[in-house]
């Protein structure tokens, strides 16, 4: 589905499926959010060690905010950034 989806197809994105195939996935995920677009991945917290690998991908990408929610499995969030939220001065 992500291979088949226009750039900026998709307001949210949530992932709850095979952990350690997120970072072959993060090209399309990436292309397919919109500027001010988010990343849910569940179970952040509960498998952190299979995890560890695509959060510090995303978390290194400068065209994303991150943050880390410990609520239940844990929820790990990526937003994209948008050009416009930059102060015009």
């Amino acid at each position: 589905m992500l291979e088949r989806s226009t750039d900026g197809a998709f307001d949210l994105v949530f992932l709850d499926s095979e952990r350690p195939e997120y970072p072959g996935w993060w090209p399309d995920l990436k292309r397919v959010l919109r500027p001010g677009g988010l990343l849910v991945v569940d179970n952040a917290t509960s498998h952190q060690a299979e995890m560890a690998p695509f959060v510090a991908l995303v978390s290194a990408d400068a065209g994303f905010v991150t943050s880390l929610v410990p609520v239940g499995n844990g929820e790990f969030l990526a937003v994209k950034a948008d050009h416009r939220w930059s102060d015009p001065r």
